[in-house]
């Protein structure tokens, strides 16, 4: 009896490990944000806005208009930036101006505050070089988004005024979403 106690033990210690929080490895972390950049590269915007995180507690209705409303945002500042033609992970810290885009709102992620950053090195077809900085959380049992910030290096020409025209575009675009634009199933 014992010696099945023991190996009933072992057999299930690795599944209890993975379920007790385990540390996600970089390469873990890399293949999630990997396909994140992939769906952004190749323009599927649906697809992408399925990688961010939104709180369980939304209604249907609820999780679509913000589902929606995270595709519809990227889709308008990949039209700002330019599509992503190259798209490399850095280990340097960055300093950029940049614009966020995520799921959720301020009071859920205040309760939620762990995540992991990773940064890409990017050439936007528009703004030349920048970065998409994602947010990755792991709320759940999967990684997903917390956010995606675009930007463009504070030393880049113009930069500031450049990326202070997109935010003001940004925040009225987004504001016009909250006004009910059509829903768009997904």
């Amino acid at each position: 009896m014992r010696r099945i106690l023991v190996l009933l033990f072992l057999l299930i210690l690795p599944f209890a490990s993975e379920s007790l929080g385990q540390e996600p490895t970089n390469d873990q972390v890399k293949s999630f944000t990997d396909s994140c950049i992939k769906a952004i590269q190749s323009g599927n915007f649906d697809e992408a806005a399925r990688f961010f995180h939104y709180p369980p507690n939304y209604s249907p209705e609820e999780l679509e208009k913000d589902r929606n409303g995270v595709k519809l945002g990227l889709m308008e500042i990949i039209k700002l930036f330019g599509t992503v033609e190259k798209a490399e992970i850095v280990q340097r810290p960055v300093s950029f101006y940049h614009f966020t885009i995520g799921g959720g709102d301020t009071h859920y992620w205040q309760r939620n505050p762990q995540f992991i950053e990773v940064t890409y090195e990017t050439t936007f077809s528009r703004e030349g070089e920048g970065f998409v900085v994602f947010h990755v959380v792991r709320i759940s049992k999967r990684f997903e988004l917390r956010s995606a910030a675009f930007g463009i290096p504070i030393e880049s020409p113009n930069a500031k005024e450049r990326m202070e025209k997109i935010f003001l575009h940004m925040m009225d675009f987004m504001k016009s979403l909250k006004n009910g634009p059509e829903i768009k199933k997904m």
